[in-house]
């Protein structure tokens, strides 16, 4: 669960990085998709849902929520 939700987030990335003309800098990605007027393709909507989608199994919100604490219940906790 956990290489599958990494892989979609890196892809999203890696489309973001893409369609942005190959920069890293998040204000250098936004003036790149407005350089190149990419903002409205579909491209960068894949990218934002594959980014989101990504985030979202990471943080363990619903549907994921079930499958956490599964992970955490052989792990010992040092205090």
């Amino acid at each position: 669960m956990g290489g599958a939700s990494s892989s979609i987030l890196v892809h999203g990335f890696s489309w973001l990085y893409g369609s942005s003309g190959g920069e890293i800098e998040l204000q250098e990605i936004v003036n790149g998709l407005i350089n190149t007027q990419m903002y409205n393709s579909p491209g960068i909507s894949i990218a934002l849902i594959f980014i989101t989608v990504g985030i979202g199994f990471k943080l363990s919100p619903a549907p994921s929520h079930q499958w956490t604490p599964d992970v955490y219940e052989g792990v010992r906790f040092v205090q």
